[in-house]
């Protein structure tokens, strides 16, 4: 898992891992992903997404703060195992994160 910041108001969040299959346990329903904000613990949102996405966008954050963010696997039998937390800072105004600098290469590039 990773996470990342793409602009000054989203974080990435990007896993990859294998779905085992214990009967009776359906397992990897959902992702569910938790972040707060540095500062202000009692702030936890949380977001379900599909689990074979890939990836996932963290909107309408605050510009260059400080985010903790960590997630758990929604199965048949409740929550998983937490993963790692992740401590990610979104961007400054006007800088560009590393899927938005790609862009502008590749632009930059071909014409």
């Amino acid at each position: 898992m990773s996470v990342e910041a793409i602009n000054p108001t989203s974080l990435l969040v990007k896993w990859k891992f294998p779905l085992p299959s214990y009967k009776p346990v359906i397992p990897n329903k959902a992702l569910r992903i938790f972040y707060e904000l540095h500062g202000y613990t009692t702030l936890q949102d949380i977001k379900d997404t599909n689990v074979t996405a890939g990836f996932h966008a963290l909107d309408e954050l605050k510009k260059f703060s400080w985010y903790t963010v960590w997630v758990k696997s929604v199965t048949s039998r409740g929550l998983g195992v937490e993963s790692e937390r992740f401590k990610v800072r979104t961007l400054e105004e006007g800088m560009l994160g590393g899927w938005e600098r790609l862009l502008g290469s590749l632009q930059h590039c071909l014409f």
